[in-house]
């Protein structure tokens, strides 16, 4: 349970309590909807807990999730954890689907997800695959043409996972294939995957990609929505992460909010890894004072070709108002980037004035030791080369996302 919830619902706590026998549902609100409290089982129950309120939709996702399981209940304790670990992907199919009637589309999804996770594995003539489906709910047109399309080592390359998607109908049959000249600036997604948030925008379609880093991507309603990276399936609830984003403050301009969770999702889709830090009105002069940024790394600075550069990239512009694909190849430069609370960029690919002991006691390397100094001032994330992004606030306060 800690495990899943923790991957899917960034922020989350995981509690046990005192179980309710009255309960009927998997899962219901508690505490308003702050709180999600699970049917109990041998007499206890457990808590799902986070500041921000649940969505209805979350609700439901933690209910089939719960519901999955109790299907292997009367089985044995081995056969139940084997079970339990391919079920998250029966949850992901499950959660798409609007009614609990439809039971020959979630399966069809089903096996949409079933194939792309053998096909994450594999290799055609010697190269990782990369593809994508889309999927016409409001399409009826019968048919069974997937599961012998992909039974075919062709089918593996009729698609690249970026701009062309091979489409079919809710129940199978093969549409055609489409490729995605049109799209705009992704406000949900990474920005590399901007197409398929403009595919299954305001239309009743799905978007199932997989790329060569092996993992796996689902779109709906125009949006990222669930995504297997790691070898586990993440949740993007973006607003909730948003919200986290502030750690209690409401004086971030919210479209600097959206614009850093952005590149980090760019940077994090990227595998380019990054670290930013934003720091608050209050806490300038410190930041100054206690000179975290090496005098040459000021953008102000003309003491390195790095600055000049970076100053005609940036152009006088704040960071939420620069090109997205600008903002990933800055965050990906060695070294921190830092902003202030208006959105100007103060230092890129700055290495922080921090000691080894600093370094050492973050556990995890540079970057890192830099997000978590940096957090003092404000907030910070690191963006693991692996994908991962941990959010750091001041007094110690962490989420993961991603």
């Amino acid at each position: 349970m800690d495990t899943h919830v923790a991957g899917l619902f960034p922020g989350s706590t995981v509690s046990i309590g005192p179980g309710n026998d009255k309960q009927r549902k998997y899962a219901v609100f508690s505490k308003g909807q702050t709180q999600i409290r699970i049917k109990e089982i041998d007499g206890e129950s457990f808590f799902i807990s986070r500041a921000q309120p649940f969505t209805k939709q979350e609700l439901k996702i933690i209910h089939d999730i719960i519901q999955i399981s109790d299907e292997y209940s009367d089985l044995d304790t081995d056969t139940q954890i084997y079970l339990n670990s391919g079920s998250l992907s029966r949850m992901v199919a499950r959660s798409l689907v609007d009614t609990d009637s439809d039971s020959a589309f979630e399966t069809f999804l089903s096996l949409v997800i079933d194939t792309l996770e053998k096909w994450s594995a594999q290799t055609y003539e010697g190269t990782r695959i990369s593809t994508s489906f889309g999927i016409d709910s409001s399409n009826a047109q019968s048919g069974n043409d997937f599961e012998s399309f992909v039974r075919e080592d062709f089918s593996k390359v009729l698609s690249n996972g970026y701009d062309t998607i091979v489409e079919f109908s809710q129940h199978g049959s093969l549409l055609g294939y489409i490729g995605l000249n049109e799209f705009s600036d992704p406000k949900r997604a990474p920005y590399r995957y901007a197409p398929f948030e403009t595919y299954t925008s305001g239309n009743n379609k799905y978007a199932f990609i997989l790329n060569r880093n092996g993992e796996i991507l689902v779109f709906r309603e125009g949006e990222l929505f669930f995504s297997k990276r790691r070898g586990e399936w993440r949740l993007f609830t973006h607003d909730s992460v948003l919200t986290q984003l502030s750690f209690g403050s409401r004086k971030t301009y919210q479209k600097l909010q959206e614009a850093i969770y952005l590149s980090a999702l760019d940077a994090s889709f990227a595998r380019c890894g990054g670290c930013i830090g934003l720091v608050h009105k209050s806490e300038l002069t410190k930041l100054r004072k206690n000179s975290i940024l090496k005098t040459e790394d000021w953008l102000t600075s003309d003491s390195s070709t790095k600055t000049k550069a970076l100053r005609k990239f940036i152009n006088n512009k704040k960071f939420h108002d620069l090109d997205r694909r600008v903002r990933q190849e800055i965050l990906g430069i060695d070294g921190a980037t830092v902003v202030d609370y208006e959105g100007n960029v103060l230092a890129a690919g700055s290495i922080l004035n921090i000691s080894q002991e600093e370094t050492r006691s973050a556990g995890g390397g540079a970057r890192l030791a830099a997000a978590r100094v940096l957090s003092n001032y404000g907030y910070s994330l690191k963006i693991s080369e692996d994908g991962e992004i941990r959010a750091f606030g001041r007094s110690n306060k962490e989420f993961r996302f991603g």
